[in-house]
């Protein structure tokens, strides 16, 4: 028997969604009048069937045998993943928001601070509001990932990076070490 030392995942950068897309979703719609998928639509043939009747547009199996494919949506502006906001609001109020650090020195306790530890710049309280709405001071905050991943790359070595690069999972023993 093998013991597995760590495991290492990542996200799907854009370029990486678009190249494995089976198609861009333009039309919110499902159904034209007819009853059958619309082109670019959500239920798109080339994303999977579900009707007995007709075959796959990507692999050309039957709803059987179709495992399906996904396709993906332009957005004109970065929008927080609602699976990822509590992870974005952690990063928020656990790094300052002038130079992206940890808000606690190396070897410290991590505790609530006002005041950042390396270049003491002024933390304003941070505030969510589900399902993806961050605040401070009572200010809408729209957070920008590739503006955190910025902002954190060279800084802290402590595992930060969660957007875009792999990550790794500690074993127990190891990640209690914080």
């Amino acid at each position: 028997m093998k013991v597995i030392e760590s495991i290492q995942f990542s996200l799907f950068s854009p370029v990486e969604v678009r190249r494995m897309s089976a198609t861009k979703i333009t039309v919110p719609d499902t159904y034209d009048e007819d009853g059958y998928p619309i082109n670019g639509g959500l239920a798109d043939q080339r994303l999977g069937v579900i009707d007995p009747g007709l075959k796959c547009k990507s692999c050309g199996g039957r709803m059987k045998d179709c495992p399906g494919h996904f396709g993906h949506i332009e957005v004109v502006r970065p929008v927080v993943h609602v699976g990822f906001a509590k992870t974005v609001y952690q990063l928020l109020k656990s790094t300052c928001r002038k130079c992206g650090r940890l808000m606690h020195a190396e070897g410290e306790k991590v505790k609530a601070s006002a005041e950042c530890p390396h270049c003491s710049e002024k933390q304003k309280k941070v505030k969510f509001v589900k399902p993806t709405g961050f605040y401070e001071d009572d200010r809408k905050i729209l957070p920008n990932i590739h503006d955190i991943r910025q902002t954190r790359r060279g800084t802290d070595s402590i595992r930060l990076c969660l957007f875009g690069r792999h990550r790794k999972i500690l074993p127990a023993a190891q990640s209690q070490q914080r």
